[in-house]
């Protein structure tokens, strides 16, 4: 049964006891009535618009009638006077005592509680008989009676479109008789929808529609028929450089409302007359992350041919390639076939003017500065986007005006009345100028105030707009229009609206229908969202529907959620739920729960659609326990082992403050800190980890947060202060402490070239540590690679054999992969090249399936080296490039020194000096502690001279400096070779005296 909404009006003065009593007897009725009442009912108090809010969504308005509400300069006959102007039933109630006499606004003789003739019997007996048993049914009967009409005296296309806004009527007002007829089998239908719509929502299937040879893969919403108004000059410089040989890369800038959406549909079929060949279609607001995954998927949809479509999407989705080559492999595939990818809100993506997303930039560099391919990109956002692509390439931006000129908003708004339901086209110039004045010719605002005359039958578009300019003040009315809306809709149409809100993400109706059932039982939202639609209240995508979101200035879900009571978290518990926001995004957040029981195959990050979802609606509910533990779910089961650290960051900084258990807060810390570190962000990571020490619950907690404060140290470059650290943790008595502590400081003596020191950390460590347990594979993993250094490759083949098998065991698969690339490096230390190039390639297989991106760049990196070393540069400078794509987490510095190299032998000089430029600016931060890792000192000696060389007739001299600075530190073998053996492909067999000093200051011999 549809809920019935009474306003109490009352004067504070003498009538608030009553008026409290009065709304407790209303909601205590059976079926209750909700009540609406204004606690603060200040005389003098400015006027702030929520009072109107109750008052335009109440179905009747009760005033407390005593001697200070019936007086004329009452705040309560202000209430009164707006009911009546908003066509309110207005009725009287006299409290015990009270004489006074109802104003002229009342309706029918005042209802006195304490009559010995009825009393509050007689108020309930009048409540009953003014409680229609379906109002939504009687007020959409009587628009289909009214629409039906207009559409007898119209012709041609406006009768076509009268009779479907009719045929949307029907549908909603058959369901509503046929679960008020058989509620059981109505409820028993939508619950089998609903469970339609969960299995759809589990899996989302891809919208391709095919025209002749031009292929769509999804498509922008379609939105309105009113067309493009004064976008004509934007759209035909948007065509000129989506058809420009040179550029791929475009963005598309407007605020909120301004005609983004219009002009993409506008802008498709001129590209299919232009010579596209198809366009496919992704958003920020759907149900899939936006990610390079997601975008190669869609790419691979649009391949002309059925059997390279499939192999190419099978391709995609087993990740037995990095993404990087299965980009290029699509682009080669698609050739010069001119095709546009669009990434719609993508504002959603940016911070600081550039991507957010490290993979998102890569992609958009690769598209932007490869050639021989015709896929353009096009990026619609409401923000500037100044780097859009790493490293920067060419990308022009269209910025489209916020508001249309008086004469297209004309055009425009009247061409929204389609069937002219709401009169537009007879308006007059005048009204027209002040409908611009109030949206500034914005397009949204222009559509909330028709959705107002569509939602108001009867209302009049000169009070409106009186009404909204007094409430808008410098803004586009789009608030109040979309509060007033919102208010004006009655029963299921403003629920499934209120829905919509709550999800603040496109959904199916069945979602909305999910959320709705305790409170409207058997309700079908599908009908209804098409009713929303056609007053172009919601916009629909597909199988989605969603609230267009805006900016700071334009309107937003939460304007619609403000029209629901906040409520109190208890509210989750209560059965039957309250309608409040608490209530409602705790059973959004279920609705996503039940989809994650259906066993999604998690894949990749787009597969996880259902999790962040419910985590958003946690997070928004405060249920911050709940979104945390699903945080926990994803980052250790998904997000840690495929490297997206800055999602996690983003996650867990939410959480910060929020989630009043000490130790859920302290255990979120500590995550996080692991994120920073995990993305090269070691001062954060510091900061985090000292405030987090000083709160520790316990010893044991306090020195787990020191173990990572010292791993910071060591991810800082500060060695020195991490080994200290590490050293004062070897007197605890905590087994796993004591093992982690030896194996930090063991780092920390490795970098520092103590080899000897770091083995006899090591071998400590395996005290304390099971030979046969996951950790102990790091342990040898490491052994072996500081016996390579000794010089000792047998040993280190040994160790690091040993360490694989069990990383094996353990199902450690990029554990595993670290030991065959430390292998493929002592093949190549032993001279056994093709040997090295094989296991590489292995290497590179397996980190291209753990999708680490840290992992990637070390195993592309052996393999350049091995080719380089083999004399194939043009091989080992495009595996090199390779490697220095990989950067989400570490700093590529090595990779960068490796591809400079390859180009200084290419004679590609230019680029040579660019690349040895970055690895001295990311190398020195790193130098600025006392005592910085030998090989970083190794690559800066490398660094300096690989200038040297792309100068021509460089200085060799703080090369020289460098390397004595490293052979200070150590002289192991193996690190003498590894240095010597770079520098010696970079001089290529200069026997200049300075290129000799070099030589024997790397090898340690000059003398200094």
């Amino acid at each position: 049964m549809e809920p019935f909404i009474v306003f109490v009006a009352y004067a504070s003065r003498d009538g608030f006891d009553f008026a409290c009593e009065l709304v407790t007897w209303l909601e205590s009725r059976d079926p209750p009535i909700n009540a609406s009442i204004d606690r603060d009912n200040i005389q003098n108090k400015a006027w702030d618009g929520r009072i109107e809010d109750l008052i335009l969504g109440a179905d009747l308005v009760l005033v407390v009638l005593t001697d200070a509400s019936a007086a004329k300069n009452s705040y309560a006959r202000d209430e009164l006077r707006l009911a009546r102007n908003w066509g309110k039933p207005i009725w009287a109630v006299r409290p015990p005592g009270s004489q006074a006499d109802p104003p002229v606004t009342v309706q029918g003789t005042p209802i006195d509680v304490d009559s010995p003739h009825g009393g509050w019997d007689h108020l309930e007996h009048e409540l009953r008989l003014c409680r229609p048993v379906n109002r939504t049914v009687a007020m959409l009967t009587a628009q289909v009676e009214e629409l039906e009409e207009r559409a007898d005296r119209a012709q041609g296309q406006e009768r076509k479109i009268l009779a479907a806004m009719v045929g949307r009527l029907h549908a909603v007002i058959q369901w509503e008789r046929r679960r008020a007829g058989n509620p059981a089998e109505a409820a028993a239908d939508v619950r089998r929808k609903i469970d339609e719509g969960r299995h759809q929502d589990a899996a989302p299937p891809s919208r391709e529609t095919i025209d002749g040879s031009f292929q769509i893969v999804e498509a922008p919403p379609a939105i309105t028929s009113a067309g493009v108004h004064d976008r004509h000059s934007e759209r035909d410089l948007l065509l000129g450089h989506l058809h420009h040989s040179r550029t791929r890369l475009v963005v598309l800038r407007g605020r909120c409302g301004s005609g983004k959406t219009a002009l993409l549909n506008d802008l498709i079929p001129r590209l299919k007359t232009g010579g596209y060949a198809g366009v496919a279609y992704v958003s920020t607001h759907g149900p899939r992350r936006v990610t390079a995954h997601l975008l190669l998927e869609r790419l691979a949809r649009l391949m002309p041919d059925a059997g390279g479509r499939e192999r190419m999407l099978e391709r995609v989705g087993d990740h037995s390639h990095d993404w990087r080559q299965n980009l290029a492999a699509i682009l080669d595939a698609l050739g010069d076939i001119s095709l546009l990818l669009i990434i719609d809100n993508a504002e959603e993506l940016v911070a600081d003017y550039r991507l957010t997303d490290v993979h998102l930039r890569e992609f958009a560099h690769i598209v932007g500065s490869k050639s021989g391919h015709g896929v353009r990109v096009l990026f619609v956002s409401q923000v500037e986007i100044r780097r859009l692509a790493h490293p920067p390439v060419h990308a022009p931006q269209v910025d489209i005006p916020p508001g249309l000129p008086p004469r297209f908003a004309a055009d425009f708004f009247r061409g929204l009345d389609e069937g002219g339901v709401a009169r537009l086209a007879g308006v007059s110039e005048a009204t027209m100028r002040r409908v611009h004045r109030l949206t500034h010719g914005r397009p949204r605002a222009m559509e909330l105030l028709y959705a107002v005359l569509r939602s108001e039958p009867g209302s009049d578009l000169d009070e409106l707009l009186t009404s909204a300019t007094k409430a808008a003040g410098k803004g586009d009315g789009s608030q109040y229009l979309i509060r007033r809306a919102t208010l004006a809709l009655r029963g299921p149409m403003q629920r499934v609206l209120q829905a919509l809100a709550v999800y603040d993400r496109p959904v199916r109706a069945s979602a909305v229908s999910w959320l709705l059932a305790p409170y409207d039982t058997g309700l079908d939202s599908a009908a209804v969202l098409e009713l929303l639609c056609d007053r172009r209240l919601i916009r629909r995508d597909g199988d989605l529907y969603h609230l267009p979101r805006g900016n700071e200035d334009a309107v937003t879900g939460r304007t619609v959620l403000d029209t629901i009571q906040l409520g109190s978290p208890g509210d989750r518990d209560v059965d039957p739920p309250r309608y409040t926001r608490y209530a409602l995004w705790h059973r959004a957040a279920e609705y996503f729960r039940s989809v994650r029981e259906l066993e999604i195959r998690v894949v990749d990050l787009n597969d996880l659609g259902a999790h962040f979802s419910e985590i958003e609606l946690r997070l928004a509910g405060r249920e911050y326990p709940g979104a945390a533990a699903l945080i926990n779910e994803v980052d250790i089961e998904h997000l840690s082992l495929w490297g997206y650290r800055s999602l996690i960051i983003r996650l867990r900084e939410r959480l910060l403050g929020e989630l009043g258990d000490s130790y859920f807060d302290l255990e979120n810390r500590y995550e996080l800190a692991s994120a920073y570190l995990d993305a090269s962000e070691p001062d954060k990571a510091i900061a985090l980890l000292t405030e987090a020490s000083a709160a520790a619950l316990s010893p044991e907690a306090e020195d787990a947060f020191r173990v990572q404060l010292a791993k910071a140290r060591l991810v800082k470059g500060e060695l020195d202060a991490a080994a200290t650290l590490y050293r004062n943790l070897l007197h605890q008595g905590n087994p796993l402490i004591l093992g982690i502590s030896r194996l930090g400081l063991a780092t920390c003596l490795a970098e520092l070239g103590m080899v000897d020191k770091a083995l006899d950390q090591y071998a400590a460590a395996l005290e304390v540590i099971d030979d046969t347990e996951k950790e102990a594979a790091s342990v040898f993993l490491n052994q072996g690679l500081l016996q390579q250094q000794l010089g000792r490759p047998l040993t280190a083949l040994q160790l690091i054999q040993r360490a694989r098998r069990l990383a094996e065991g353990h199902s450690d698969a990029q554990l595993a992969a670290k030991c065959v690339d430390a292998m493929a490096q002592v093949h190549i230390d032993m001279g056994q090249l093709d040997r090295a190039r094989r296991l590489a390639d292995e290497a590179i297989k397996a980190a291209a399936d753990a999708g680490n991106a840290d992992l990637c760049r070390e195993t592309y990196s052996t393999r350049a080296l091995a080719l380089l070393l083999g004399g194939d540069l043009v091989a080992a400078h495009d595996t090199a490039d390779a490697a220095t794509r990989f950067f989400e987490n570490r700093r590529p510095f090595a990779a960068f020194a490796l591809l400079g190299v390859t180009q200084v032998r290419l004679q590609k000089m230019e680029s040579a000096e660019a690349s040895f430029g970055r690895v001295q600016r990311d190398i020195s931060p790193l130098l600025k502690p006392k005592n910085p890792a030998v090989q970083l000192l190794d690559l800066n000696g490398l660094a300096l001279a690989g200038l040297a060389r792309a100068e021509g007739a460089g200085n060799l001299e703080p090369a020289i400096i460098a390397y004595r600075q490293a052979r200070k530190r150590t002289r192991a073998p193996g690190v003498v070779l590894r240095a010597v053996r770079l520098l010696d492909e970079l001089l290529d067999g200069d026997d200049s005296p300075q290129a000799r000093q070099t030589m024997q200051a790397a090898v340690g011999l000059d003398g200094a």
